[in-house]
């Protein structure tokens, strides 16, 4: 990554720890003792998740973008498809990096409470299910870095290949605003952020963890399909993104 990535990133990141910290001094779990678990839980749906990290991410790559758009760049990156598996790669790398941002600060900032209590009857966990569970704690955190992981890339695969497209990044950033706020107000139809979630059901339900594993080795391969075959369609005459 060049320098001004490097810096868009820190500028992302500063921006994702302080809408993490306004979302949890305002947040509370009621009268039932909560975990770092239920902390993770809490702010992947849709409303914090909207605020925390699909905005970090239609900045970062607004701006990692907008770096690649003269001829220049494509000339350094040695063509299309390079740049195409490099922008790829980077997603790759930024996707881990703000998932854990989010995962870690999100722990930090709720440190006073135990790591996991979803075990026992006196839990949040269990007013939602009412079950307890004896599943490993640091598969549960694993697994929940994954998705967001995966809900990351995926959202920057879209703005990729919207860019790679020829459009303004606008018409790909419009869309995900409006999915993250329509399943903000609706709980069907699940279209992304409900439909790649770990929300308490999910782990009652393990078929739906497989149904979810299939939906997105798809969203998977078809933004790479797409993308290679729109590779050949962008101009790069400008700087505009």
């Amino acid at each position: 990554m060049s320098r001004q990535d490097k810096w868009s990133l820190v500028v992302v990141t500063c921006y994702l720890i302080l809408a993490e910290v306004c979302y949890f001094a305002c947040h509370t779990f009621g009268k039932f003792p909560a975990c770092q678990l239920d902390s993770i839980v809490a702010i992947m749906k849709p409303g914090p998740y909207f605020w925390t990290m699909v905005i970090a991410v239609g900045i970062c790559s607004m701006w990692l973008l907008k770096q690649d758009s003269n001829y220049s760049s494509l000339l350094k990156r040695g063509g299309r498809r390079q740049m195409l598996f490099n922008q790829w790669k980077r997603n790759a790398f930024v996707a881990v990096w703000l998932s854990s941002v989010l995962v870690i600060g999100t722990m930090f900032f709720n440190s006073d409470l135990r790591l996991n209590n979803w075990d026992v009857m006196d839990s949040v966990y269990y007013t939602q299910t009412g079950l307890t569970t004896e599943q490993n704690t640091v598969l549960l955190f694993v697994v929940l870095w994954l998705i967001n992981i995966f809900r990351c890339f995926v959202m920057q695969g879209v703005l990729t290949l919207v860019w790679w497209s020829g459009y303004n990044l606008l018409i790909g950033i419009l869309p995900l605003c409006a999915v993250s706020v329509f399943e903000m107000i609706f709980y069907n139809p699940a279209i992304f952020l409900r439909r790649f979630t770990l929300d308490y059901p999910v782990w009652i339900h393990k078929n739906l963890l497989g149904n979810m594993a299939l939906y997105g080795a798809i969203w998977l391969l078809v933004l790479v399909v797409l993308s290679f075959v729109v590779s050949c369609k962008r101009e790069f005459y400008g700087n505009e993104a």
